[in-house]
């Protein structure tokens, strides 16, 4: 017997945050950026169930836990887990929607723009 498929209603939809510039604060002063997109897949909204969307939360966890992790320092070049940073959004995310609708979150983009590059890029002529 052949298999029904899954309607399409059921599917997880991939969404993008925008682009995200979180400051990098340090002996009083902005050290840089850390500048990030994800990628997350979003669970469709259950029949009767909440109408919370994702994204704002997602942006948010994002730029809270970069913004107050206070190890993340570009000086030193020590590697991010940004495998369990995006698990940690993720999960956040659900925690604050009181459902699982977020099942994955991809990092497309993650650099550290240091304030003296920041400066200059709003300089340079266009």
């Amino acid at each position: 017997m052949p298999e029904t498929p899954t309607p399409p209603e059921l599917h997880a939809e991939m969404r993008k945050t925008r682009e995200i510039s979180i400051p990098k604060i340090g002996n009083g002063a902005i050290d840089g950026y850390i500048v990030t997109q994800l990628m997350f897949a979003v669970a469709p909204t259950p029949v009767g169930g909440a109408q919370l969307e994702p994204d704002a939360f997602v942006v948010d966890e994002a730029f809270r836990m970069i913004y107050e992790d206070d190890s993340l320092n570009f000086k030193t070049a020590k590697k991010i887990d940004l495998k369990a940073y995006a698990e940690n959004v993720r999960k956040n995310v659900n925690a604050r929607l009181n459902a699982d609708r977020v099942s994955e979150i991809t990092i497309q983009e993650f650099m550290y723009v240091p304030s003296a590059d920041s400066r200059r890029r709003k300089e340079a002529p266009k």
